[in-house]
This record gives structure tokens, C-alpha cells and sequence, in this order.
């Protein structure tokens, strides 16, 4: 059996966000975000739409450059990293990605070891035990030579998921993975993602579906989208409150048999 895919026991425990604030125009998406993600844990990032989610995550990856405020990779700070390092600890999956059908799953998973690539190197055998083991983590061995064209979009995600396991990274961010998803394969890829965290990756997830939020993560960031940027974040019992839930998206919220159940405010019917 290969082994799965753990990240390097050298990598940073803590992805910390420190002050962010992030305006477009005159308007403030968020403000002096303070927010660490600690591997092992499933942190989960909601708001409205237009809230910022995604600028967010990009400015955790280091693919936006921080106006205001720190991000820091255990004690240094982010863009002190070498690019090369930083790919190996840190991976980021946009919501959209475009891959050329006519590739193998093999070989679009392959790419997630490009961080480690010597130019016109052989794979080695560390490659291929942690491609091997990606595969196998998300169930997608049997597919491994199907083109990427010839998959439900459920295991599309799995592909793309498991091309950021073969970076063996300590840190995750995915935008949104579940968005395309029918409930059932949501509810598959949550849990498959919880159960990584278990293997000492620290995954932050954009998520629209609040209640898959309340049911998967350890702890919650919340965007309130208002004119002050306000962000909220703890843990779910905390943040996620059917009164916060109601003020945030502008609609009646309440808790019936543990889930959320949500209904139009009543001077809007």
C-alpha cells in the first residue's frame, strides 16, 4: 500500500494572518483580520457574496500582495520564503481550473510534485510514492489513466485535490471546491478533507453552504460584507449563530434539529 501523503514533519505549524485589510475603491471587503490556521485543523471561510472570500485566500497564498497587515509562515514572514519552499508548505486551489481534457489523471496529479522538479530530471522515487499516495487518499487510483474530459465533475475535484496532496503541502486553501457539487458530493469532499487534517494538514476552505460549515469545521471565519469590513472568527458554536447568520445574509434564520433552516425576513415577503 502507498503511503499517504504527509507533509514535511520540517514544515511551520501555523499559517498566521496579521491586520489584514483589503479595500477595493471605497469599499472595505475586510479589515485587521487576525486569523491563524494550524495544521490539523479544518477552518472554514464564509460570507456573502462579494465579501472578499477569495481575495482572502489569495492574499494568504502569497499570490496577492498584502496592502496592509502581515502574513507569516511560522515566525518569517510569507514573502520571506523562497518561492520553491513556499510552494512545497503552502498550496492553493482557485475555484476554476482549467486542464486540458485530453490529460490523464496521472499525469495532472504529476503536477502537483512541480515544486520539487529539477529541469529535465526523472521522476524520482519520492515523486512517485507521493503521487502513488495522493491517488490512493482520494479514492482515485482506478482512475489514474481515464482523461481528465472523461470524469463526473465530482471526480474532477477529487484530481485536483489530489494533485495538492502530491505537493505533500502542510497547508491547503481551496476557493469554493464544493460549489459545483450536487449535496451528496459536497458532503463525500468535506469529509474527505476532514480526514486529511488528521494526517497534519491545515486546510482553509471557502464555502457558500453554512451548515456543511457548521458540520466539517473546527473553526470559522466569517465576512460580514459590510461597510466596515468587520470579520468575524471563532469557533462554530460561536460564530455561526443563527442571530449573526440572520444580520449577515439578510435572511430569518434558526436551528431545527441541530441544522440551519432559513426563511426571507418577513418585511421583505
Amino acid at each position: 500500500m502507498s503511503q499517504p501523503p504527509t507533509p514535511s514533519v520540517e514544515a511551520p505549524n501555523t499559517l498566521t494572518a496579521s491586520g489584514l485589510t483589503r479595500s477595493y475603491g471605497n469599499q472595505c471587503l475586510y479589515k485587521e483580520i487576525a486569523v491563524s490556521l494550524h495544521r490539523g485543523e479544518l477552518l472554514a471561510l464564509v460570507g456573502p457574496n462579494g465579501a472578499g472570500k477569495s481575495s482572502l485566500l489569495r492574499e494568504l497564498a502569497g499570490l496577492t500582495p498584502v496592502s496592509h497587515g502581515q502574513v507569516t509562515l511560522g515566525k518569517d514572514p510569507l514573502d520571506a520564503w523562497p518561492l520553491k519552499h513556499r510552494a512545497q508548505i503552502l498550496a492553493y486551489l482557485p475555484q476554476q481550473t482549467p486542464v486540458d481534457p485530453e490529460l490523464l489523471v496521472i499525469d495532472v496529479v504529476s503536477l502537483g510534485r512541480a515544486p520539487y522538479w529539477r529541469p529535465l530530471a526523472q521522476p524520482t522515487p519520492a515523486d512517485q510514492r507521493a503521487i502513488a499516495g495522493a491517488l490512493e487518499a482520494v479514492g482515485i487510483t482506478s482512475l489514474q489513466q481515464r482523461s481528465v474530459g472523461s470524469l463526473s465533475g465530482g471526480e474532477r475535484k477529487r484530481v485536483m485535490l489530489a494533485r495538492m496532496l502530491a505537493t505533500q503541502a502542510a497547508f491547503c486553501l481551496l476557493d469554493e471546491p464544493t460549489a459545483a457539487l450536487d449535496i451528496g458530493h459536497a458532503i463525500d469532499f468535506l469529509a474527505l478533507c476532514r480526514s486529511l487534517c488528521t494526517r497534519k494538514i491545515g486546510m482553509l476552505i471557502a464555502l457558500h453552504d453554512l451548515d456543511l460549515a457548521r458540520q466539517f469545521a473546527d473553526r470559522v471565519v466569517l465576512l460580514h460584507a459590510d461597510r466596515d469590513g468587520t470579520a468575524t472568527v471563532g469557533t462554530v458554536a460561536q460564530v455561526l449563530t443563527p442571530e449573526r447568520i440572520g444580520e449577515v445574509f439578510g435572511v430569518q434564520t434558526r436551528l431545527l434539529a441541530g441544522h440551519l433552516v432559513f426563511s426571507p425576513r418577513r418585511e421583505d415577503r
